[in-house]
């Protein structure tokens, strides 16, 4: 019995120091890029757009904001917030977009797409991909493969930059709509 319980205990202390001593935990120093690794590593499986938001240091303790966008170029993505705290790495997540309803203020290009969804009928064909985006800023790590960059810039001309420009296309077919920041159309094609 003695034998017994002298094995476990070493097997739990053999454990507990290849934990403590190969994982990453807590005071494990890393760089905001390591940080930023670790955290995509975690979401690397799903399938959704995943674009950081910020990546702070804070007494020593990594913290990552990440947005990831579920059917992200549809009339109905999802998007989500994760706030991760590393090492040892977790996270909290909060739903932002959810119910494909229409919203009253935009701010994100998902509640656009969905907004954009009920005026332009392009975007309910089958096979269409939309794109949104905050004139006031161009986030780089939103992704539109799609874009017809020159259709774009001669649409989104002379709008205020507080505008929105929603670009769907489907085959050959392309349309724009824009909206003030209330979900206001603007402008049509």
């Amino acid at each position: 019995m003695f034998k017994k319980l002298a094995l476990v205990l070493g097997v739990l202390i053999v454990a507990w120091w290849v934990y403590s001593n190969l994982s990453p935990t807590a005071g494990t120093v890393v760089s905001s890029s390591q940080a930023v690794d670790y955290v995509l590593q975690d979401v690397r499986q799903i399938d959704a757009e995943k674009r950081v938001l910020s990546v702070e240091n804070q007494s020593g303790e990594w913290s990552v904001e990440l947005l990831l966008s579920y059917n992200a170029h549809s009339t109905c993505p999802l998007l989500a917030k994760r706030s991760y705290r590393l090492l040892p790495i977790r996270y909290r997540e909060e739903v932002l977009v959810h119910d494909c309803q229409p919203k009253n203020l935009l701010s994100y290009p998902e509640e656009a797409l969905i907004t954009s969804s009920k005026v332009v009928p392009l975007s309910n064909s089958p096979g269409a991909y939309g794109c949104a985006f905050y004139l006031a800023y161009k986030d780089p790590q939103y992704q539109c493969e799609r874009l017809d960059q020159k259709a774009f810039d001669a649409f989104s001309k002379g709008l205020a930059q507080d505008s929105w420009v929603v670009y769907w296309t489907a085959g050959a077919e392309k349309s724009f709509v824009a909206f003030d920041r209330y979900a206001n159309v603007i402008k049509k094609n």
